[in-house]
């Protein structure tokens, strides 16, 4: 059998009353993926007319029950609202932000960002869209195990946003990428809007 990704949306306050969802990630989702062998992917989204988490979740056809149990005992304790199922996909999620640099007057079909000079973009030919991709759904691939490995680490989620800064930075200069200093490839990383 083979394991395919589902995107969970769990709604924690409705209407919109975002706390914070560390807890919620920290002591039920990450505990719920390790004791399951999950694969995911969490991102969250909050503001004042929203709060939710998508949790994708990479799972064998059987396993979908037991995520579907996990989520309704959620509910029943009232740490999230409600929840909802759709199909997802880590290529096809990499390609649409790839298309959608699109709406920044970029052509992402022959060119690849390189830089800054000034606030001017720097770009190179390149049409291998492929590889971006491939590149960009391995990260999402990846995202969840670096997400666990944070939050065993944390207690809390950090009040200065410095820390995440100087941890962004660490973890940019530790899969061998220049910086903080102008014009470094760090710099123009954090330049770049992620779409």
């Amino acid at each position: 059998m083979s394991s395919a990704w589902t995107q969970f949306k769990l709604i924690v306050t409705e209407p919109a009353n975002y706390t914070e969802h560390f807890g919620l990630i920290k002591n039920e989702l990450i505990p719920f993926v390790e004791e399951n062998a999950l694969s995911f992917w969490i991102t969250n989204y909050f503001n004042v007319a929203e709060d939710f988490i998508l949790f994708r979740a990479k799972h064998l056809p059987s396993q979908i029950e037991t995520i579907e149990d996990f989520l309704n005992d959620l509910k029943q304790r009232n740490l999230i609202v409600d929840w909802q199922v759709s199909s997802w996909s880590p290529g096809v999620d990499a390609q649409a932000r790839i298309n959608d640099l699109k709406r920044c007057g970029f052509d992402p079909s022959s060119h690849i960002i390189i830089g800054f000079n000034g606030t001017n973009v720097l770009i190179c030919s390149d049409r291998n869209i492929q590889e971006r991709q491939q590149q960009l759904t391995s990260l999402f691939e990846a995202l969840g195990e670096c997400t666990k490995v944070i939050y065993k680490h944390l207690e809390n989620k950090p009040k200065d946003l410095w820390i995440m800064s100087v941890f962004i930075h660490l973890l940019l200069n530790s899969i061998d990428y220049s910086g903080p200093n102008p014009s470094s490839e760090e710099d123009c990383i954090r330049r770049i809007p992620p779409l």
